[in-house]
Formats: structure tokens, sequence, C-alpha cells
């Protein structure tokens, strides 16, 4: 059983956590915003040909993901400075939802289930509002056909052949899942 004593000490450290946490989502907002404008009037020809170049700079030192993804909140949540609360994966995760939104208060509710919710349920919601299941109610076989069917293996190879693929395919990976298992 867990000492009432160590909760006044927990609930500081938590406390410092979530400023601190806060303070990296307004800086990756404001360097999404430097970001956009090096990128858009293509600041970094001036030493490279390329823009992921120029984030692979020493000093910059940033993943293409990392910047697109700090362009993309900056660019979404401009004129809605309050979500800065809501932590960076969060927002990411709304950010495509809220942008095709054109209902504010819609937007709003969005924005409100990112900030009550755990990233994992937020994920199972946003799948569902794209009436999508859950990842979690997926077992190994399913998720494979998901994968599949999102890659769009009907393009890529004849129906004769695709049911054959999906099945060696997702044999494979059982297979290979069970070992690890062990």
């Amino acid at each position: 059983m867990v000492s009432n004593l160590k909760k006044p000490k927990l609930n500081k450290y938590t406390e410092i956590i979530v400023q601190l946490k806060s303070n990296i989502t307004l800086d990756l907002f404001k360097i999404g915003a430097v970001l956009k404008e090096v990128r858009d009037k293509q600041y970094y020809k001036e030493r490279h040909d390329d823009f992921e170049i120029y984030l692979g700079e020493p000093e910059i030192s940033f993943s293409r993901a990392t910047a697109f993804k700090a362009i993309k909140i900056y660019e979404v949540f401009t004129d809605n400075p309050s979500a800065l609360d809501i932590g960076t994966e969060k927002l990411y995760l709304i950010s495509r939802a809220v942008e095709m939104e054109a209902d504010t208060g819609k937007r709003e509710e969005l924005i409100e289930m990112a900030r009550t919710l755990s990233t994992s349920d937020l994920k199972d919601r946003l799948r569902e509002l794209q009436g999508k299941p859950p990842k979690h109610t997926l077992s190994l076989p399913e998720k494979v056909k998901a994968y599949i069917d999102q890659i769009q293996i009907d393009e890529l190879l004849p129906d004769k052949r695709k049911e054959d693929w999906e099945y060696k395919f997702a044999e494979a990976l059982i297979m290979d899942w069970e070992s690890w298992e062990r």
C-alpha cells in the first residue's frame, strides 16, 4: 500500500511535469511558426537546396516528421492558442480532424475530447468517428487484414493471387508474433 505521506511530493512533481509539458507544447508551437516561415519563404535556400537538408543541420537537428508535426500544430491551432495546454501528441492526433471540420462547435468538441481523454482513448475515439473499430479490439489477423486493406493491395496484385498472398503474409506475421510472445 502506498503511504499517504508520499502523495504531497508526488503531487508537487506531477505539477512540475505538467508545467514543463505545457512549455514543450508552447515551444514546439513557436518552432512550428518559425519553421513554416523558413519553409514557405524558402529561406533555407540561403544555404541548402532542400528544406529537409536544412532540418538536418547540427544546430537544428529536427527529423522531417517532428518538423512537419510542429508546422501542422502551428497551422491548425494558430487561431485557438487555448488548445496548447493539451500536449503535442494529442494536438497532432486531432489536427487533421480539426482542420477538416468547418463547424466551430465541433472543433471545440474535438479539442475538449483531446483535453479529457488519454492518448490511447483519443486514438480509439478518432477511429470511431471515422467509422473504424478501435485498434485494441482487433485480433492480430484482423490487424493484418486492416493493414493490407489500408495499403490497397488490390491495386498491387491480381485478385486471384491476393487471397493467397494475404494468407501467407498473415500466417508469417502470426508465426513471427507468436515467437516474440514466448
